[in-house]
């Protein structure tokens, strides 16, 4: 079913506050075994990932010693060939934000499902290949403008990134480009830029506090894709009629 897209409509006040924090826990409960599981494969691969860049990076630092009988840093000889272990670690870093890119947009479009009341199920987590040229894109763009920001003050840096909090979630339910998304996101937040500031905290906070558990990871990844899909699908009044038409690949 198409739906014409509209205008946002954004609420005022606080009062969307609660609404929202219900509904995203709610989406989770109803299908807690869903996220459960893909909570849990997002973790194995994240973990497995972070395993091997251990390996590959601390790993051979600590090989190079004991083999060398250092006690303190390895020996000039073996320099060269751990400086060469450098590009693998990054590529390997990289593929790891970019695997972590594609699981996420995957269980963002799993919510969106959810919130329409549409059937979900674990192999939902896969279903992002189409957007990951484009989320890369994005990421890219988005970390430009970050930047300076960040370098300059964590405070302007912070309050930028809420501004952009839902480009992604714009760009894999909208189908629009990556500036565009920014640009979308910008102008949404702004209009009641306190709410989105305010709830993005409180649900940072615990899904923060509940990841401090350790195999919480596999809750609190779930609830990030979860609650950006209630608060777009809300503001769109995507809820009361159906998913908006199927995506398209974006272009930048």
């Amino acid at each position: 079913m198409s739906l014409p897209y509209g205008q946002p409509d954004v609420p005022e006040g606080f009062d969307a506050f609660g609404r929202w924090f219900e509904r995203t826990f709610k989406i989770f409960t109803d299908h807690w075994q869903v996220w459960l599981l893909q909570g849990l494969a997002a973790w194995a691969v994240f973990g497995i990932m972070a395993i091997i860049i251990w390996l590959m990076g601390f790993g051979g630092f600590i090989i190079a010693m004991v083999a060398t009988g250092s006690r303190s840093s390895p020996s000039p000889e073996l320099t060269p060939a751990l400086l060469a272990l450098l590009p693998v670690v990054i590529i390997l870093g990289l593929l790891s934000l970019i695997a972590g890119m594609y699981l996420w947009a995957g269980m963002f479009l799993t919510a969106m499902k959810a919130v329409h009341g549409d059937t979900i199920e674990f192999k939902d987590l896969f279903s992002a290949g189409w957007a990951l040229p484009g989320l890369i894109g994005l990421s890219i763009l988005e970390g430009l403008i970050l930047i300076i920001p960040y370098l300059l003050c964590f405070i302007p840096g912070l309050v930028l990134s809420i501004f952009f909090m839902l480009a992604v979630p714009l760009y894999l339910s909208r189908s629009l480009g990556a500036a565009e998304s920014l640009g979308e996101s910008f102008s949404i937040v702004k209009r009641n830029f306190w709410l989105f500031l305010v709830f993005s905290l409180v649900m940072g906070l615990l899904i923060g506090a509940i990841n401090q558990t350790g195999i919480g990871t596999v809750i609190g990844l779930p609830l990030t894709a979860i609650y950006p899909a209630v608060i777009i699908t809300e503001i769109f009044h995507w809820s009361t009629g159906g998913l908006p038409p199927p995506p398209r690949e974006p272009g930048l």
